[in-house]
């Protein structure tokens, strides 16, 4: 099976972060089929541009598109190379074909930070109506559903599961710091608030199985 890897070109892309991902694809067919002279190619690079024509790439070096966004083949591996990204990110058409071809295609690559990769960092993971970003009161709503649903549980929210996952890495022995940083907090007090939930599981504890607890 031949897997489509496409390449999106654009205006002021990096020449050597479309073009050494095109190398790497094209060289590692040529040697599979060397050793596999009977099966398909194992990879089919191309390079798949908004529009038909040249385009200019950083220090105007005119590159020829093999496809467009309309007329491509389905593609197995998308890879956004890097560049000035300023018009892509006002771009809707563009932006659009990436979330679409990303989603569709078994991986996609982002060469390096800056890259048009940060407008899939802004599209949503999760979306709802129209494909738009779902709503913290979505998220709420449905946590609370199937919490209930699924637990027999009433009144958790996102930030339930929040408290739990603090509380069980502090029971579990992670330290403060840790706990810290995966929660997000810039200051350590709003994460102490923790330390006292986990401190009471102990005094229980305690008292329950210590003989002199009480």
């Amino acid at each position: 099976m031949t897997h489509i890897a496409g390449i999106y070109l654009f205006p002021e892309v990096e020449n050597l972060d479309f073009a050494g991902p095109f190398e790497v694809f094209f060289t590692a067919a040529r040697m599979y089929r060397r050793g596999h002279p009977e099966e398909e190619l194992l990879f089919q690079p191309l390079l798949i541009a908004e529009n038909p024509g040249p385009v200019a790439a950083r220090g105007n070096v005119r590159v020829l598109p093999h496809h467009t966004f309309q007329d491509h083949p389905p593609l197995d591996i998308l890879l956004v190379p890097g560049g000035v990204v300023s018009e892509i990110m006002e771009n809707s058409g563009a932006l659009e074909w990436i979330r679409r071809e990303s989603a569709r295609a078994t991986d996609w690559l982002a060469v390096r930070d800056g890259a048009p990769s940060a407008a899939l960092a802004r599209m949503p993971v999760f979306t709802g109506r129209g494909d738009r970003r779902i709503s913290p009161r979505t998220v709420q709503a449905r946590v609370a559903h199937y919490a209930g649903r699924l637990a027999g549980m009433k009144g958790v929210s996102p930030h339930t599961l929040r408290h739990s996952f603090a509380t069980h890495l502090l029971d579990g022995g992670a330290g403060i710091r840790i706990v810290q940083e995966l929660l997000g907090h810039e200051n350590l007090s709003t994460t102490q608030i923790y330390t006292h939930l986990s401190r009471a599981v102990l005094r229980e504890a305690f008292n329950r199985a210590h003989p002199r607890s009480k």
